[in-house]
């Protein structure tokens, strides 16, 4: 019995030494074993091109490559980078030392300066027992360098790239997000994140919001708060006296007095006023359709409730032409449309004009 487990050791053994000799005389580039499964790979040439020869790539390249790829993936073929320093050096002088892949994402083993590793900045005696372990097959100590490993290359290839503006763009920013959020806008609003200090005050007044919309549209606007409106009173609550008793109307002792036709009724809103600059930008801004809901937009973000907007156009009589009356639907005044019916007159005065 002891002559059997003796030679099944000694087999043991002879195994394990193999095995290590084999796996050491393996290049990456040629380490058939360390290729993934054609399931997990990302069906794409360079990639396959990164997996076959990583030595040609730098790390930078890799790692936009590999965002790349996974920005047209959905969701569950989307693969997670990690990133592993190459404890051994082989003698190569390349960045990547090897690329490995599988169900739970790629990993690229390095051969840069990190915490632990072939350029490490770890103390030799730790350095030392990381070697003997991994020369007993313990990746323990290994597995917990690499952890911290990974966040050095993530920094790295972030300091390599956001000097570069042409790269700007594969930069995983989350500055917009967290403006929104702070802000109150929603995240496709980039247009607005400048004002993100405007609208992220606590209290509001028309100053701030006229500041925000002349710089915004690069117009010249004013912006009025109203607290009533004149509306034309019903007939049968217009106060009438008269001899006639069926002439009479609402003038009975005790139910009050309504003198004229018109009435101011409480109603909250704000009005804006763009005052265009001469003939050209009045014609520009009238065949803007999209004008009126952008600044209705923007001032409902600021105040963040339903108060009731009005856009006008505060236009100099002489800036506007008489209506014509044509078969051309651009030229042709429309009925029910407000204009002026002779500008000529009273060339300074300003007409209104409501924007829809």
């Amino acid at each position: 019995m002891s002559l059997s487990k003796s030679t099944n050791n000694n087999s043991q053994k002879n195994m394990t030494v193999k095995r290590v000799i084999s796996m050491a005389s393996i290049t990456p580039s040629t380490n058939r074993a360390l290729m993934p499964p054609a399931s997990s790979l990302p069906r794409h040439q360079l990639v396959d091109a990164l997996y076959r020869a990583p030595d040609t790539f730098d790390f930078t390249q890799a790692v936009r490559l590999l965002n790349a790829v996974n920005s047209h993936s959905s969701g569950k073929n989307r693969l997670s980078i990690h990133y592993k320093a190459a404890p051994m050096p082989d003698g190569d002088n390349h960045e990547i030392h090897a690329v490995n892949a599988d169900f739970t994402g790629i990993q690229l083993t390095l051969a840069m300066s990190a915490l632990s590793g072939v350029k490490g900045v770890i103390p030799d005696y730790i350095y030392e027992e990381l070697l003997t372990s991994i020369h007993q097959e313990e990746n323990g100590l290994q597995a917990f360098l690499d952890i911290f490993n990974h966040r050095f290359f993530e920094i790295t290839y972030t300091l390599r790239t956001q000097r570069w503006l042409l790269l700007q763009h594969e930069h995983d920013n989350h500055v917009y997000d967290r403006l929104a959020k702070i802000s109150g806008l929603p995240s496709h609003a980039k247009s607005l994140f400048r004002y993100t200090l405007l609208f992220g005050q606590n209290s509001r007044n028309v100053t701030i919001l006229k500041q925000i919309l002349n710089d915004y549209f690069e117009l010249r606007i004013h912006v009025d708060v109203v607290h009533s409106e004149k509306r034309k009173l019903p007939i049968n609550a217009q106060s009438t006296i008269a001899k006639s008793a069926h002439l009479r109307n609402n003038n009975a002792l005790g139910e009050g007095l309504l003198l004229g036709s018109q009435c101011e009724v409480p109603n909250s809103g704000i009005q804006v006023y763009i005052e265009p600059e001469n003939r050209i930008q009045v014609k520009q801004l009238r065949s803007d359709h999209h004008l009126a809901n952008s600044v209705k937009d923007i001032v409902r973000h600021y105040l963040k409730d339903d108060t009731p907007v009005m856009v006008y156009l505060l236009i100099l009589r002489r800036y506007l032409g008489s209506p014509i009356l044509s078969h051309h639907d651009h030229n042709a005044a429309r009925l029910g449309e407000v204009d002026c019916l002779a500008p000529e007159r009273y060339p300074d005065k300003k007409v209104k004009i409501r924007l829809r």
